[in-house]
């Protein structure tokens, strides 16, 4: 056991270059994946101080899992390096706001109409119109001439792949959460992290931080149109249909991503597939 009061945090973090004990590892990294899946079920951008008041709860939640599995963590070490950890688990929402964006970055690339020239002044063009009103959100009209909001295949597609798609995906952790439809905070983070990576456009190709002090009140505008579009039955009724939807195409990939992956280690397991 490392002697200092950080000195455990020091391991963990550069983990990878490091002896540390692997179920103390799997531990934190299980107590980040409760931390993100708390974010996008109730507030995707807590301030500081109330994200250091949930910790506690992540921490003792993951402990009793790992119990639960026959794994013991050593003794002593929480609530002793509260402090420490607290800080860990929030500076790892820098890097998973960044893996999100990184995400967004495809599927803005791929969904949106750019110049085939490539040329940046143009794409920024393009940009500035598709953020104005919101409309990088939008997916046309219906039959009857009602906005389709919130419904761009954009969004869509980062929502499933970010959060469905994969073994460790949150859908595949936290079933509970992701089972019967996209809870809204995660629809508002995926919007929020398309609407980032079109500022980087706009800014002709310079990086955007996804930054808490700048995008959380973006975050908290488009919860506030999702709660006016549920103002109205018939916008409503759509923004739970296509959340439905999503969950339904999520899962089915989820489990033939899994399914895929579970096949790949038999066979090679068997010596039917060669590593490449």
């Amino acid at each position: 056991m490392v002697g200092d009061h950080m000195g455990i945090l020091g391991a963990v973090v550069c983990f990878c270059c490091c002896r540390l004990d692997e179920s103390l590892c799997a531990f934190l990294e299980h107590a980040k994946q409760i931390s993100h899946c708390d974010l996008v079920a109730v507030n995707s951008f807590p301030l500081h101080a109330d994200f250091g008041c949930k910790v506690p709860e992540y921490i003792v939640k993951a402990i009793a899992e790992h119990h639960s599995k026959g794994l013991l963590i050593p003794d002593r070490w929480w609530p002793y390096y509260m402090t420490g950890i607290t800080k860990l688990l929030w500076e790892d929402l820098r890097n998973w706001h960044s893996s999100l964006k990184k995400k967004a970055h495809f599927f803005v690339h791929d969904h949106y109409e750019w110049d085939p020239q490539n040329h940046h002044n143009v794409n920024a063009s393009i940009a500035r119109r598709l953020l104005e009103h919101g409309d990088f959100l939008k997916d046309g009209i219906d039959e009857e001439g009602h906005t389709n909001n919130l419904a761009h295949p954009t969004l869509s597609g980062l929502i499933i792949e970010f959060f469905y798609m994969g073994t460790n995906a949150m859908a595949n952790i936290f079933p509970e959460v992701f089972q019967l439809e996209v809870p809204c905070p995660a629809v508002a983070l995926a919007a929020t992290a398309i609407k980032v990576a079109l500022d980087e456009v706009v800014t002709e190709g310079k990086e955007v931080t996804f930054k808490h002090d700048v995008y959380a009140n973006v975050y908290t505008d488009i919860l506030g149109l999702m709660a006016k579009c549920d103002t109205a039955p018939v916008h409503h009724a759509k923004t739970k249909a296509c959340h439905m939807q999503w969950v339904k195409i999520g899962w089915d990939v989820c489990y033939l991503s899994c399914f895929s992956t579970h096949l790949k280690r038999m066979l090679l397991g068997m010596g039917a597939l060669q590593v490449q």
